[in-house]
């Protein structure tokens, strides 16, 4: 005769029953955790701090190997709450003190802040690389020089509308106005304006701070001092030659080279000290054959990422971890290099490129950043009573060794962050007091 089991009581959702009323303050959380039992099923208390969140396993292993150690009831069913509470409390204070514990603990890591690069062209811009230390020395070797090229489009606040035609420059090379042509077919009209309301320009648009109907309505007044423009109607001396636009400083508006077009055999540029005004005509003192080529950030840029990618001499670690900075043609080299003579390939191949004038390095490689890391720490005192080791990967950096106490292992970890070229720091160094 078969015996019948009563049905089994189940909870409908947002339903308490006496079976789990005492743990009504608990979560149930669909996964399991690392050190549990597959068949486990976690539980994460609700009403705790942020913080002490307390996790304990129900399962069918035994109570000893669980991770808290809950008193069974008399009568072999749910604990009471005051155990439930009990068991909270006890597992509250443990996790508060493993959390104090590895506050306490030697293995610290330290992340150098983010930092951002004003270049026009960067590769892999999206990495921190450079300490501030690096940036504002960067900054000085690199400033804002862009390309303003006559046929530019103009961008104003409303649309696009309109051309660069012409540039005006005072005798000592500064620019003031730029000529912008709009309109279509016979309707055609030209507006000077000054070059102060250009936001930015690059080689193929610039950005103006008014709307196109206060430009061509003559609301933005030009800047009335003497001037004499240049556009591709401005004779130049060497034959088959034509002005295609400057190289201007964006802080001073100071033009440091004129572009000239060679036709399909691309563009040159030429620095201002070879270039004069004789009456109308802009006369040089080189040859164009023997002027560096000009190409635009972007292509510069696109033509070192190439290189360096198919140059079979470089490691993996080597490509990824330098970056490079193109504006006007000058390129600035940041990042971390395994060794210095893979440093010296890069900067070889990079100058290598036409159109590149210039290579600015402010790269590391992991031999001479440890040096100085070492050099760092004496300087600090650091060395005196502790024992110090650093090991540099690319940038990142770990400290192992001993110090006399938390405070000099802190202080390591600080004038190692500070060095440049280091990205980021782990410690290993442990806590030995010195001998008396």
């Amino acid at each position: 005769m078969a015996v019948r089991r009563p049905p089994i009581a189940r909870a409908s959702p947002g339903r308490l029953t006496p079976s789990n009323e005492a743990l009504s303050w608990l979560l149930p959380l669909r996964k399991n955790f690392a050190g549990a039992p597959a068949s486990s099923t976690c539980l994460k208390a609700s009403a705790v701090p942020p913080g002490e969140a307390i996790m304990t396993t129900a399962s069918a292993a035994p109570r000893s190997e669980r991770g808290v150690s809950v008193p069974p009831s008399a009568d072999g069913g749910e604990p009471p709450s005051s155990s439930l509470h009990e068991a909270a409390t006890s597992a509250r204070q443990t996790v508060r003190s493993t959390t104090e514990t590895r506050q306490n603990m030697s293995h610290q890591r330290y992340t150098a802040p983010p930092r951002w690069s004003t270049g026009r062209w960067r590769h892999n811009a999206g990495y921190p690389t450079l300490n501030p230390p690096e940036q504002s020395r960067k900054d000085d070797l690199m400033r804002r020089i862009s390309a303003l090229r006559l046929g530019s489009r103009a961008r104003f606040e409303d649309r696009w509308s309109g051309t660069v035609t012409a540039i005006e420059i005072t005798e000592d090379w500064e620019a003031v106005n730029v000529v912008v042509e709009g309109g279509f077919l016979f309707w055609r009209s030209s507006v000077r304006l000054p070059l102060s309301a250009a936001s930015d320009w690059t080689d193929d648009s610039v950005t103006f701070t008014c709307t196109s109907r206060q430009a061509f309505g003559h609301e933005v007044p030009p800047v009335a001092v003497p001037s004499r423009p240049i556009g591709g109607d401005t004779p130049a001396s060497a034959p088959g030659v034509s002005i295609a636009g400057a190289l201007i400083d964006q802080n001073d508006h100071k033009v440091r080279e004129i572009i000239f077009s060679r036709g399909v055999t691309g563009h040159v540029r030429i620095p201002v000290a070879d270039v004069r005004f004789e009456g109308k005509t802009l006369a040089l003192t080189v040859q164009p054959k023997a002027l560096p080529q000009y190409r635009s950030d972007d292509e510069i840029g696109r033509s070192i990422q190439r290189a360096i990618r198919e140059d079979n001499g470089l490691t993996a670690d080597d490509k990824r971890g330098l970056h490079f900075d193109v504006e006007g043609g000058i390129v600035a080299m940041s990042g971390n290099a395994r060794l210095e003579i893979a440093r010296e390939r890069v900067i070889e191949i990079v100058q290598a490129i036409s159109g590149v004038t210039s290579v600015n390095d402010a790269s590391h490689d992991d031999l001479n950043l440890e040096t100085a890391i070492g050099l760092a720490l004496d300087r600090a005192g650091v060395g005196r009573h502790s024992q110090v080791y650093a090991r540099s990967s690319l940038g990142n950096v770990l400290l192992y060794g001993y110090a006399p106490s938390g405070a000099a292992r802190d202080d390591a970890v600080r004038v190692t962050a500070a060095v440049d070229g280091v990205r980021e720091v782990a410690s290993r160094l442990e806590t030995q007091p010195a001998a008396a």
